[in-house]
Parts: C-alpha cells; structure tokens; sequence
C-alpha cells in the first residue's frame, strides 16, 4: 500500500491490459458476471454491451445499477458512462459472449457525489432500491434506515421523480424492516408504512407493505406516488419466491426455505467464496409448493466445511436465486 502526496492510499495491481476486442464471455441465466471495462474510451452500457443487449437483465458498477424489468430498464440520472478500470457486474438470459464497443465520440466521465444530510457506511455490496417519487412531494435527499441505522441515501436532482438508491444492507439478518426518511432542506420527516407501495415481484404489482432484509432480493422499486396503489407491471415470471437461510451465521446446521411457483427440475449447489462448487445438496424434478432443505456444514465428500463464507445457489432452467451465508 502506498500514500501519494494527497493522502490517498494506492494499492498496485499487476495484470495485463487486454486487446480492444477481446472475446469476454457471459453466463446465464441471471448468475453474476464481474468483468472489468479496459477500454480507454467512456463509453454509455447500451453503446458497451450493443452485442448482447437484448440478453441483459442487470448491469451494476459502484454507484450505479440499471435492471430490467418487464422489458423495460429501469435507471436513473445516476447512471454515467462506464470508463476505463471500471468493475461491472452484469446478468444475462442464457450463455453468451461479446467485446467492448467503444464510444464512436468522446465524453467526459462523470462523478459522483453523496449525500449531505444523510450519512451512511458504503460497503464492497449494495441492493439498488429505486424510489419513484410523488411530483408533489419532492424531497432534496432519500435515506433508508433501519431505526437509525441508515444503510444508503441519494440526493434528489431537480425534476426527477426516480432515484436510485445503493443501500449497504447486512443481508446475514432476517426480518429487518426499513423505512425511508426525506429531508427537504429544514427538517428530515419520516414515512410510515402507509405512505409507500413496493413492487411484487411474483405478482407485478405495486403493493402496500415494508421491505426487509430477510428478502434477499437483487433489486427493489418502492414507490410514493399515490396513483400508483395496485398499479401492475408486467414481469418476467419468477419461478423461486421467498428464499431464506436461517439461522445465518450458522454453526452446524441451517435452513433453506423457498415456494416453487410451478412445477420444474431444480437443483441447490453450495459453493465456496471462490465460487468453486463444494456441496451439491439437491436435484430432480419437484412439483409447485413450499419446501425447506437442510445444509449441515458438509461437503461432497463428508467433511465438514471451514469456517467463512458461502453462496448457496437455488436454479431452475428458468430461473436462478443466491443467497450468501456464513459458517461459524
């Protein structure tokens, strides 16, 4: 680690650049794809990914998601171009590969910049939570707390009425509500309950309710418009529904619990935090219901398992959730 002569640390990295069209493959469906943007031109994520566009379901860099619902790509004002040395994290609907494509004119990267009055703690992970927002009720800021833990604000820029926010949420516990605090310049004023809707993913509306850790879910949209009650968005049908481990940490046992929403051959793997599959604890042909399975610490071969962190992976040929969890 060294110190340049601002103060700001510097960690060397060896590697090797790539060529400008280097083949990068992707998998799907829905698993996480981290690769890095070695361009040296910005470049928007639409002009990026132009080869395999129409397969994208998410795209995620350290400030800024875009997610695709229901054929529409939900983003926000926060989005900038990607540029060079930036991390990306994408999803896809099937196995496929593309190169980077360049910008044909040059941009300016843009920056990004915090909150004022909320302040909260960022961590290597967010879920983006993007809140759409009353016209006749526009704040400057948008925190979501936990009593008064906050977990992620954003700043409201003039005319919108969607922001995205990063919320650094600890996904290990289960059942912690949120709530979302406006501050419109003199005061901050909490919103109960009653005041916002959230997106059903299982069934495309937007209804009244709180979200919450245990969810595990890759994305939220909450909305504060008052039309919007019962409003139905038009989804990409989701096959695995309310996904849980408890207790997390564990030490010798812990429960997946989760609803099929059809029948469909389904599998749950275990793998390590490298990714490397450790444990492949169920698979066959399963009928719609509710169903709960056990993980005991053990992997393929009987032995127990270190002490760390692990992703547990619950797939359909359609559909495919990951939860992490942590083994005392």
């Amino acid at each position: 680690m060294e110190t340049d002569n601002t103060g700001e640390s510097i960690l060397p990295c060896p590697g090797t650049v790539l060529r400008p069209d280097w083949e990068i493959d992707l998998y799907g469906p829905n698993k996480d794809n981290w690769i890095g943007y070695f361009l040296t031109e910005p470049s928007w994520a639409q002009d990026a990914f132009a080869e395999v566009w129409s397969k994208m379901t998410l795209i995620q860099t350290q400030y800024w998601a875009m997610v695709k619902i229901g054929g529409i790509w939900y983003q926000t004002p926060k989005v900038t171009p990607l540029k060079y040395g930036d991390m990306v994290n994408v999803r896809c609907t099937e196995d496929c590969s593309f190169q980077w494509n360049g910008s044909a004119f040059h941009m300016m990267a843009q920056s990004y910049e915090k909150t004022s009055y909320f302040t909260y703690e960022e961590k290597a992970d967010y879920i983006p939570i993007f809140v759409e927002l009353d016209p006749e009720d526009m704040p400057l800021e948008v925190g979501v707390f936990s009593d008064t833990v906050c977990y992620g604000a954003e700043t409201v820029l003039p005319g919108d009425t969607m922001v995205q926010i990063n919320a650094y949420l600890d996904t290990t516990g289960q059942g912690e509500y949120l709530d979302f605090e406006f501050y419109y310049g003199t005061k901050s004023a909490p919103v109960g309950k009653k005041d916002y809707l959230v997106l059903n993913p299982v069934t495309g509306r937007q209804e009244p309710g709180k979200i919450t850790t245990g969810d595990h879910r890759d994305w939220y949209v909450v909305s504060f418009k008052k039309e919007d009650a019962g409003k139905q968005i038009l989804l990409e049908e989701t096959i695995i529904d309310r996904l849980s481990v408890q207790p997390n940490p564990f030490n010798n046992r812990t429960e997946i619990d989760y609803v099929l929403n059809k029948d469909t051959y389904l599998a749950i793997r275990i793998l390590d935090a490298q990714g490397v599959e450790i444990r492949h604890l169920v698979e066959g042909s399963y009928r719609s219901g509710n169903y709960t399975f056990y993980w005991d610490g053990r992997d393929d071969t009987g032995n127990l398992t270190k002490e760390g962190l692990y992703m547990i992976v619950v797939e359909t040929p359609e559909d495919v959730k990951t939860l992490k969890v942590i083994r005392l």
